[in-house]
């Protein structure tokens, strides 16, 4: 009896050591690398429509300030241009070189610090106020990052300070308001030129106030920047209330029409929030449709990305640009889109597996025109012509130089 209790004793004293080591030596063990398996695939379609998008280049000269800008915008600091005959990236050429067109800078020095050049025609310098700066945050560039202006240089920090001595009542405050709550947070106060008091809260209420439908590319910036901004307040960790309560709350309205005046393949309507329509030609549909899905990438709450009509966008936006590979399109829509598309990945990265599944052309399909078309919408259209359409923007890029 003493010497099978002994055994019994000695048995379990043995596999507690061995279990003991098992796991010890499981936790030095790498992990393994994810299953592939369980990649999104709706995540290798973006990535494949950006590299495609990667390998359409514009020419410094030939291509406007306008353009080129909205080329970093969507490419970020991958964005490359050819100068001359040499390839370089954007952002290199604006810190090496003092970038011109036509002769002049794509940056002036004022008397307040520095902006981007003006329009002196339609979409050829810039368009708004603080646009340029306002699109160059998605590079991400530290506030004493140098560009050049003519023989002079001008930093990112000077940009802000032009744009805060520069901002006035009645101009378009969404830009403005996108670029100084990337770079001096929600709390922010300063002066403008002339001695009156600005906040960030007054550009939240001022923008808030904006009427949607008259204002550019469907009101659709100015939502991107108050979705923006309020997101840049919630990081705060302070509730929401007062005007930036009303911001979210204008965020969300528009979150849910553009949701109910989604076309049946996932795209957006052409007339913006004022109606619904499907464009037939993917100009057509990624003008209104790419500017409408970056708003959408930025202003859902994460949850949301995982709802099928989310990803039904994502896809749709995906299968435009890698159906037109060969393809001139329109520059301004095309980094819209894909501006939302790196968004997208950046949001939704730290999720491996799909929760809900992939859009398909066969689990969108309905009869009629482009996979994804309801009949009543398609009824009389063909899909896009093979020739390449007409941009809407009276501006075009070059097809991808590549073909696979």
């Amino acid at each position: 009896m003493l010497r099978a209790l002994l055994r019994v004793r000695l048995a379990i004293g043995l596999g507690v050591a061995v279990s003991t080591l098992c796991v010890a030596s499981q936790a030095d063990e790498p992990k393994p690398a994810a299953d592939p398996a369980l990649v999104d695939p709706l995540r290798k379609h973006a990535e494949a429509a950006i590299a495609i998008t990667a390998r359409r280049e514009l020419d410094g000269r030939a291509h406007t300030p306008w353009q080129i800008i909205h080329g970093v915008l969507g490419m970020r600091d991958q964005f490359y241009v050819r100068v001359d005959g040499q390839r370089m990236s954007a952002i290199d050429w604006f810190h090496n070189q003092s970038a011109t067109y036509a002769n002049e800078p794509y940056f002036e020095v004022t008397e307040f610090g520095g902006r981007g050049h003006p329009f002196t025609k339609p979409m050829l310098f810039e368009g708004h106020p603080t646009q340029f700066l306002a699109y160059l945050t998605m590079t991400n560039l530290p506030l004493d990052f140098q560009v050049k202006s003519g023989d002079k240089t001008l930093t990112i920090q000077d940009l802000v300070t032009g744009s805060q001595k520069e901002v006035k009542t009645g101009e378009e405050p969404g830009w403005t308001l996108w670029a100084l709550t990337h770079y001096l947070g929600v709390d922010a106060t300063w002066e403008n030129k002339d001695g009156e008091p600005w906040s960030i809260e007054r550009l939240v209420r001022s923008q808030t106030y904006e009427t949607v439908h008259t204002a550019a590319c469907g009101g659709t910036h100015g939502l991107f920047a108050l979705a923006y901004a309020r997101d840049k307040y919630l990081e705060t960790g302070r509730p929401l209330r007062g005007v930036w309560l009303e911001a979210d709350q204008k965020v969300r309205r528009y979150i849910a029409e553009a949701k109910a005046l989604q076309n049946a393949d996932g795209s957006f309507s052409v007339d913006f929030f004022k109606g619904k329509k499907w464009g037939k030609t993917v100009d057509e549909r990624l003008g209104p449709s790419g500017h409408m899905f970056e708003f959408l990438m930025i202003a859902l709450p994460r949850e949301q990305l995982d709802e099928q009509w989310a990803r039904n966008a994502v896809y749709s936006v995906t299968r435009d640009l890698e159906e037109t590979k060969s393809q001139t399109l329109s520059v301004a829509p095309l980094y819209h889109a894909v501006d939302g598309l790196h968004i997208w990945l950046k949001r939704t990265a730290s999720t491996n597996a799909p929760r809900v599944p992939v859009a398909t052309t066969s689990s969108i399909s309905t009869p009629g025109g482009r996979p994804g078309t309801s009949p009543a919408v398609a009824t009389g259209t063909t899909e896009a012509s093979s020739k390449p359409s007409t941009a809407v923007d009276g501006s075009t890029l070059a097809p991808s130089a590549a073909k696979d």
